[in-house]
């Protein structure tokens, strides 16, 4: 008897192990941790483009590119000894506070930012999607600004610029532009979702140096909604202190900014001051500044950037 029972003792241990096993099996996945998979992978490059140009309505066109309204591109690159972020132009040289992003009171300047991985492939498309764009967005922020005219420091920069989202559906498509001109007759639209990898500043106080702090919000609870309040967005420049404590950053560096002039309100007076500014700036004549601006208005239709 004692023969038998053995070996059915042995079954029945099998069993009940067996039992164990498969119903840890069925157990739910331990959940992700943010911190170690993000959903997409991490930023090695990010290029960031900035144009002039004026609004049609809502709508940023690009003006007539030249001397004083240049393309102004450059990137961020991790050093590989600091393993810091570092800003260069295109050819690969290191810019300081003395290379700023030049703006106009009165003008308009898109920004379009592109990320790229460590092979060198766009992953802009990694933010945009359904699991992604609900936990991302840009905030453009600035702390303090300078006078260029007294040099005195203030930190009252409520007013001093403002910023419109303007992403697009796909996102690497210019608004409505064919999305696929062989496929379908769709065109790429705006989203109602911002997340800031395109849009434009308006500059709001001139003669003005600042820095412009560029951050990438990764939402690591809940939305990035105030509050998580359904289509309830935070300003692109304050976040808001619940959104920070449930956040962590993708990506955050300064862009140094100088407003140089103001568009002029009327009157010789100036319009003459105007030219100089932008003459003294960029150390050509104001006549030649004046002979610029008259042949960007009159090829003001061969601009073909929009956003």
């Amino acid at each position: 008897m004692k023969q038998i029972l053995t070996p059915l003792k042995g079954l029945f241990t099998s069993l009940i192990i067996g039992t164990a096993l498969v119903a840890c099996s069925k157990e739910a996945p331990a959940p992700t941790d943010e911190k170690i998979d993000k959903g997409h992978e991490e930023p090695a490059k990010v290029e960031m483009t900035i144009r002039r140009g004026h609004l049609h309505g809502v709508q940023f066109h690009g003006d007539f590119e030249s001397i004083i309204a240049p393309v102004q591109k450059f990137k961020f690159e991790i050093d590989e000894n600091t393993k810091n972020w570092v800003r260069k132009d295109m050819q690969g040289n290191i810019l300081t506070e003395n290379n700023p992003v030049v703006m106009i009171e009165g003008r308009y300047y898109s920004l379009e930012i592109v990320y790229y991985n460590a092979k060198g492939e766009r992953m802009n498309n990694e933010f945009t999607t359904k699991e992604m764009l609900p936990i991302h967005q840009h905030f453009f922020e600035v702390y303090e600004y300078t006078d260029t005219k007294t040099q005195q420091v203030s930190k009252d920069t409520e007013g001093l610029l403002e910023y419109t989202y303007r992403d697009t559906d796909p996102e690497n498509i210019q608004i409505g532009q064919l999305v696929d001109s062989k496929q379908s007759t769709d065109r790429s639209k705006l989203t109602d979702n911002p997340l800031g990898l395109k849009g434009y500043f308006g500059p709001k106080k001139p003669y003005t140096k600042y820095n412009i702090a560029v951050t990438l919000f990764h939402v690591l609870r809940g939305t990035k909604n105030v509050n998580n309040q359904e289509r309830v967005f935070y300003p692109f420049n304050k976040p808001g202190s619940e959104l920070v404590a449930r956040s962590t950053t993708d990506f955050s560096q300064k862009i140094p900014v100088y407003v140089i002039t103001a568009v002029p309100d009327g009157g010789e007076e100036a319009k003459n001051r105007y030219y100089q500014d932008i003459a003294d700036y960029y150390k050509i004549t104001p006549q030649r500044v004046e002979e610029l601006e008259d042949e960007a208005r009159r090829n003001h239709d061969s601009a073909n950037f929009y956003m």
